[in-house]
């Protein structure tokens, strides 16, 4: 028989605890919206109770709102999908290691891009080192910055020495893992922004000799525990209070050094355990006996638009703020090679005069196709590929994906959307209107040209006084071209004389790949030194050589330079500088 009384009690503290769980919980918070945060936890066994454990979890996920958490021992796979399909905004990802339940996952905000998740180092020769469970590598994309984050839970145990001589020593396979991840990404993510993160079981300030990360710690200028002020610090901030001990890391690479050395950044042990009635027992019961590490990376804001008067090449978050000189001033890239060929082989090249990168996120190329389907406007416009940049005065090639394997192996990018000839290229700078218009009805500008939007040229347009230049030719900017042009009729001009372009015949691929930009100054004159008018400076002989009169008699050239040429026994040869002309021998007494 049920005490009423009792039950009405037990139904009155249950609630309480649920709504002291829901009001402690909504003051826990980690990420910010100017911050790329990553976090790791292990979830010991989880769910450690089946219901309760995915609820506190999920609710835990939301309020930490963190970018990414990876998380070590999810025992129970469906368990672990059916609590990320019902937590809003995020998506989970899990490694299936097939190893005692044991498996690495991660939960990704869904304002990330997700790129690519798998496995490394994940044959069947490295099962040992790394206890049957396999980094976790997952690849993301936020504000245009991809990020590698590596999750790994390393083998447990020890007794605190290295043994490099018992391949089963645990402190040694912790060590051999380690090693294996860092040659994975000195080899292969060296010059990206990587973060390994996870249940390293290992303690970061052991001594020189059996410290299993020394090979990390030794290679500081290329990689850093961001939490090493934990690890020596107060135990309090432990990452799992039961030993105590640190054993939940986070590693960076050099990539993310400043953006970490920020006064905002934040690299913290989150005492989760504090916004849980009953503290750290209860939340080892219901949730796990470790607590997460997270590292907060700032973002600056700024100006990112690389062209703008006030461009800051620290910001990460466009805040608005850009301002522009004019509207064409600071518009650098223009056109300097454009080529259309026989079968498929077409490409155009853009160049970057200007002594810094820039990015192509606000260009595109519009297209009118042949006769266009409204005079002056474009029939379609086409973006660079996410990410694309010029570098500093260099070239960026968009080439057909069919053209010549001289091409492709030149091409930044592969488009079909490249002129047949008698179809005007425009490199356009601003957002693409809502429906096609001329620049005069938007928000856009038209920088350079190949081509108009005035009609249908025929097979091509003139360039240079050569007909139908834009079919079956290639198109090289002349060197003394310092921007482009959005009037076609003076780039093209009349005459080799007044076009800003060279043309060339069909399948010239002779320039492709870089721009000549700086002219080489003709200076005409003599350049024969023995002239008595040479011109040191001149590079063209312009036939302009004088020579002093020859006399008839040769004593009145006196010889200058004078030097031994030859030796050969008793005999001597003399040679001299100057004259060159007369006489061809001297007598010596």
């Amino acid at each position: 028989m049920v005490n009423f009384n009792n039950f009405l009690l037990a139904v009155m503290l249950f609630l309480f605890s649920k709504s002291n769980f829901a009001q402690s919980l909504s003051n826990l918070e980690f990420g910010e919206d100017n911050t790329f945060d990553v976090i790791t936890w292990n979830l010991e066994n989880f769910p450690k109770i089946e219901g309760t454990t995915e609820n506190y979890v999920s609710n835990i996920i939301l309020e930490l709102e963190s970018e990414i958490i990876g998380f070590q021992e999810i025992n129970d796979i469906s368990a672990f999908n059916d609590m990320m399909e019902n937590t809003p905004g995020y998506t989970g990802y899990v490694l299936d290691a097939n190893y005692g339940g044991i498996n690495l996952g991660f939960a990704v905000k869904n304002d990330l891009t997700v790129i690519d998740d798998y496995a490394i180092l994940s044959s069947s020769n490295y099962d040992y080192t790394f206890a049957g469970r396999p980094p976790y590598l997952i690849k993301v994309e936020k504000n245009n910055i991809e990020y590698y984050i590596i999750n790994i839970h390393l083998k447990c145990c020890g007794d605190g020495y290295i043994n490099t001589a018992d391949f089963s020593d645990e402190e040694n396979r912790r060590l051999i893992a380690l090693n294996h991840i860092k040659s994975f990404i000195d080899n292969n993510l060296s010059n990206q922004n990587v973060l390994v993160i996870g249940d390293y079981n290992d303690e970061l300030d052991d001594g020189y000799d059996d410290n299993v990360f020394q090979n990390f710690i030794d290679d500081n200028d290329n990689y850093l525990f961001a939490d090493m002020s934990i690890a020596t610090g107060n135990p309090q901030n432990f990452s799992f209070p039961n030993w105590p001990s640190h054993i939940d890391h986070i590693l960076i690479t050099n990539e993310l050094f400043d953006e970490f050395n920020s006064n905002e950044s934040i690299i913290a042990t989150i005492q989760v355990d504090n916004y849980i009635s009953g503290g750290f027992i209860s939340y080892d019961e219901l949730i796990t006996d470790h607590m997460p590490v997270g590292i907060s990376l700032v973002y600056n804001n700024g100006c990112t638009d690389s062209i703008a008067a006030n461009y800051n090449p620290q910001a990460i978050i466009e805040d608005g703020s850009c301002v522009y000189d004019t509207i064409n001033e600071n518009l650098v890239l223009f056109f300097s090679e454009y080529a259309e060929g026989s079968s498929n082989n077409k490409y155009i090249e853009i160049y970057n005069p200007t002594a810094s990168s820039v990015s192509l996120d606000n260009y595109a190329m519009a297209i009118a196709v042949n006769s266009p389907n409204q005079l002056g406007v474009y029939d379609s416009w086409h973006y660079f590929d996410i990410g694309s940049s010029v570098s500093a005065n260099s070239v960026f090639i968009v080439a057909h994906p069919l053209s010549d394997s001289t091409i492709l192996n030149n091409a930044d990018m592969t488009s079909i959307h490249l002129s047949n000839g008698d179809d005007g290229i425009a490199l356009v700078y601003g957002d693409q209107p809502s429906t096609n218009s001329s620049p005069q009805d938007s928000e856009y500008t038209i920088i350079d040209r190949i081509g108009d939007w005035n009609g249908d040229p025929g097979s091509g347009w003139e360039v240079a006084g050569v007909s139908s230049a834009t079919k079956d030719h290639t198109l090289v900017r002349k060197c003394l071209i310092e921007e482009g042009n959005s009037d076609w009729a003076t780039s093209a001009g009349t005459n080799t004389d007044d076009s800003e372009w060279i043309v060339l015949e069909q399948d010239d691929w002779t320039n492709l790949g870089s721009h000549n930009s700086e002219c080489v100054e003709v200076i005409l004159g003599c350049n024969d030194i023995t002239a008595t008018n040479f011109n040191q400076f001149a590079t063209d002989d312009d036939g302009s050589c004088e020579y002093d009169a020859i006399s008839e008699d040769p004593c009145d050239y006196v010889p200058t330079g004078l030097y031994v040429d030859n030796i050969i026994h008793n005999r001597v040869t003399f040679n001299w500088a100057s004259p060159t002309v007369a006489p061809s021998h001297y007598m010596i007494r």
